[in-house]
């Protein structure tokens, strides 16, 4: 019976080893792998981020693309100062068009505000008929300038032979970049 024992004894301790062993690594597996969770979320949530600004780059490049394209019809509506001198000129091939005199004058120059961009001044006189008035204000509006017509002052005269003509006075301004 002391063999029996011995032997027992001897299972016991060796499968209270292995029980322990077996508990440890346990353990040890189970804090490691916790541990490789923690790291394999905080790179989940590094990719998300990556992605994230990937796309908002992707989205920025797709605006940077559409601004251009709406800059470059921004600088085609607004003249440079140097292209606004042409607007006389344009004004003046409109007047002569319609059988119109002018008399034009720039003025000050506006700086930039909040809510609109650099302006030159300008005051014109036009003299003609009612219809031809009309038709060169009307051939305004389809200029490439911007233009912004403050005040419009109707005058009428009448010639020699009894026509009716108009003097006109046009306070406005010019938008320039």
């Amino acid at each position: 019976m002391g063999d029996f024992k011995k032997n027992l004894i001897r299972v016991l301790i060796i499968s209270s080893l292995v029980v322990l062993i077996l508990g440890g690594l346990l353990v040890y597996f189970r804090i490691e792998i916790g541990k490789k969770v923690i790291k394999i979320d905080e790179y989940k949530k590094e990719l998300a981020s990556r992605d994230d600004i990937l796309n908002r780059i992707h989205n920025l490049e797709q605006g940077e693309a559409l601004s251009l394209s709406y800059l470059s019809q921004l600088q085609d509506a607004l003249p440079t100062e140097s292209e606004a001198v042409r607007f006389e000129g344009m004004l003046q091939d409109l007047a002569h068009q319609n059988d119109l005199s002018l008399s034009f004058r720039f003025g000050e120059l506006n700086e930039p505000k909040d809510s609109e961009p650099k302006s030159y001044n300008f005051n014109l006189l036009l003299s003609g008929t009612k219809s031809s008035i009309l038709k060169w204000l009307a051939e305004l509006k389809g200029l490439t300038y911007r233009a912004h017509l403050e005040q419009i002052e109707f005058n009428q005269k009448t010639t020699e032979d009894s026509n009716l003509l108009y003097d006109v006075k046009i306070l406005g301004r010019i938008y320039i970049r």
